[in-house]
């Protein structure tokens, strides 16, 4: 959850955390360009709560026009919406298993970017291939340190996505994988002449030359 809050720069949604266990996910509509009624962004309360030990998403705005697109009440803030990816299955590598200790099962838990990609592709009409396309309009917009901070969370993220046996979205991050690599040296490269050089850090020459002892100072006045 901490990952996914701190990843900043994606093309069809923001994420705000709001601690360790929800995030604030806000998904652009980009029906509202031939809806002018349409808001811009769908707001969706993202929790994983320990005590649940799965993902649940609550709708936060745009109640009236996401009720079909849901198929259910949306309007009951305390009721969570019924989504593919927070199913429990048994089979789906695009799960990881836990055991549970109160029924003494192996129970299977969605995986948080599973639920993103969904609430991504149901928030649009048309089909959006890659719901983690990177902005990297948006990353050129801020200075070189920032830079690489934000490609360096967005890398780790969208590496987890990557290299997840199963993931839906795995062949479609990739493009946008070695962009990231791409942005983050370059930004790297930016920052190292401007970066202070303190005297503390400059070590000193090492002197090589081995230290006489006291006791082979007495030997050489024996020998004299």
């Amino acid at each position: 959850m901490i990952a996914v809050g701190c990843a900043k720069g994606f093309k069809h949604f923001t994420c705000l955390p709001r601690g360790r266990e929800e995030v604030l996910i806000s998904v652009y509509n980009h029906d509202c360009v031939q809806d002018p009624s349409q808001p811009e962004y769908t707001d969706y309360l993202l929790g994983c709560y320990a005590r649940y030990q799965r993902p649940y998403v609550w709708l936060r705005s745009n109640f009236s026009a996401k009720t079909k697109t849901f198929g259910q009440d949306v309007g009951n803030f305390e009721s969570p919406l019924k989504l593919v990816s927070t199913k429990s299955k048994t089979t789906s590598e695009r799960y990881r298993f836990i055991d549970d200790k109160q029924t003494n099962m192996i129970v299977s838990v969605p995986r948080v970017f599973e639920v993103i990609i969904e609430l991504v592709r149901r928030n649009s009409q048309s089909y959006i291939l890659n719901p983690f396309e990177i902005d990297f309009a948006l990353l050129q917009t801020v200075s070189p340190f920032e830079r690489v901070l934000l490609s360096a969370a967005l890398i780790d993220f969208l590496k987890l996505i990557y290299v997840t046996p199963g993931s839906t979205c795995s062949n479609e991050v990739s493009n946008d994988l070695q962009g990231l690599i791409g942005v983050h040296f370059a930004a790297i490269k930016q920052i190292l002449p401007t970066l202070p050089v303190h005297s503390s850090t400059l070590r000193p020459a090492m002197d090589l030359t081995p230290a006489s002892s006291p006791v082979q100072s007495n030997l050489s006045a024996v020998q004299m």
